[in-house]
């Protein structure tokens, strides 16, 4: 039966819609400025988005604390998340390209 269930549970998290966002940080928000725990994202279009970090992939991405230097340096990001309970849930970011620049 443990089987089963954590069979069950391993599907659903693979339903979880995954959506991605490019924009400035604009806000990054955490107990110390060596964490954090939630952030804000101008996206090229001009929203605003308001993300909460989880469990960032950090093997394929950067950890949460980067996103402060974001903040000091303008340079955008592409996050990648999912919406749990109307939440933006950021699970993994990495550097984007800056408009106008060249292509590496």
């Amino acid at each position: 039966m443990v089987v089963l269930s954590l069979v069950a549970l391993t599907f659903v998290a693979c339903l979880v819609t995954q959506y991605g966002a490019t924009g400035i940080v604009i806000a990054a928000r955490g107990p110390d400025v060596a964490n954090v725990t939630d952030f804000t994202l101008r996206t090229y279009d001009g929203q605003t988005l308001q993300f909460k970090v989880g469990v960032l992939d950090v093997n394929n991405g950067l950890p949460a604390p980067h996103l402060r230097e974001h903040l000091g340096s303008g340079v955008p990001i592409f996050v990648t998340y999912h919406v749990d309970n109307g939440v933006n849930i950021a699970t993994r970011y990495i550097d984007a390209p800056v408009p106008g620049s060249p292509s590496p």
